[in-house]
């Protein structure tokens, strides 16, 4: 249907879209809840409200999709096969994103993987410790100091033609887990771009292309943490990391967070919970309306459903271990790690 024509999900339990046609799509789309899963194709030309939904291995394919400024938040891993435009919007992905095909316009928005982001080809080989990445005909276009491009994971880029200065002018692009540029095409941004190395143990940062480079780079750890493979020399190019809010550091030895602990503290914005703690209690971040960031390790196995009642849209639970995953994934919270 044409972009005029408005589909309206409005139903009282989870709601599934399933399309087995690649070269069908909506053209303007509401979705009242955020009980939604979605399955092989989906695509729209408007979206007209946030939506939040479950991916049963979706493909974005077959229309230009646009967020017109609102949020998607898909659980699972998801394929990029179309252009996207953010247009303000933010598109997280809970899971790895494959991006196959299209251009995605991050423009102000933000695109947040928490899990690997891979630029190749549909036809790659993913087998674990056998690789084998062809080239993907997807593109990452960033002009906007404003926009983001956050990955929790890796980031693979096999791309069929050069990531430059022409794609990659302006904004940030963070990554918590190894980086690799792969085959004939080279990754060189503009001076303007910068890109953050921010993982919390060493990374791996690969050019296979002689001609790549890096315009702006920030690193949060030494640079002798970092394992540098067919790199120029980043000295020149380093930039001091952004100056964001100070965390607050919980003791070493404890155990538990309790109940209502931080409960209506409106000053916390970073946590970091010690290796120790093995639970989290019932409301203990209830209005903690401007936590934006919280470190669990993989020691928490009890979190409270309450435990981060009315906080923030825009709380991220940095994680390691499958309960806490488990966890933010099934309470619809934004998270990096597996």
């Amino acid at each position: 249907p044409a972009e005029a024509h408005h589909t309206v999900f409005n139903g009282s339990r989870k709601q599934t879209v399933n399309i087995t046609s690649g070269g069908s799509g909506f053209g303007s789309v509401k979705f009242c809840h955020g009980d939604m899963e979605f399955r092989n194709y989906i695509s729209w030309v408007r979206l007209l409200s946030n939506v939040t939904a479950d991916s049963a291995g979706a493909i974005l394919y077959g229309r230009s999709t646009n967020l017109s400024g609102f949020m998607a938040r898909i659980t699972g891993d998801f394929t990029a096969a179309c252009d996207l435009t953010l247009a303000g919007g933010t598109f997280r992905v809970n899971g790895t994103l494959y991006h196959h095909n299209g251009q995605i316009n991050v423009g102000n928005g933000m695109l947040a993987v928490s899990g690997d982001y891979i630029l190749a080809g549909s036809d790659s080989s993913l087998v674990e410790g056998e690789e084998n990445y062809t080239y993907s005909s997807g593109r990452i276009y960033m002009a906007d100091p404003a926009g983001r491009l956050n990955v929790g994971g890796d980031a693979v880029l096999k791309a069929n033609t050069s990531l430059g200065n022409s794609l990659l002018k302006k904004g940030r692009m963070t990554v918590q887990g190894d980086f690799a540029q792969l085959g004939n095409y080279s990754f060189h941004p503009a001076g303007d771009f910068v890109v953050v190395f921010n993982g919390p143990g060493g990374q791996t940062i690969q050019f296979e292309n002689s001609s790549s480079s890096f315009g702006s780079l920030e690193l949060t750890q030494p640079v002798d943490h970092y394992n540098f493979v067919n790199v120029p020399d980043v000295s020149g190019i380093i930039q001091e990391p952004a100056n964001v809010p100070a965390a607050v550091v919980l003791p070493e030895r404890l155990l538990t967070i309790e109940d209502e602990a931080f409960a209506g503290n409106h000053s916390v914005q970073r946590v970091v919970i010690p290796p120790d703690v093995t639970s989290i209690g019932s409301q203990a971040f209830k209005d903690c309306i401007n936590l934006v960031e919280i470190v669990i390790p993989s020691s928490v196995t009890y979190i409270a459903d309450d435990a981060f009642e009315n906080c923030s849209d825009q709380l991220t639970l940095y994680l390691s271990g499958t309960y806490a995953a488990e966890y933010a994934r099934d309470h619809g919270l934004d998270y990096y790690g597996k």
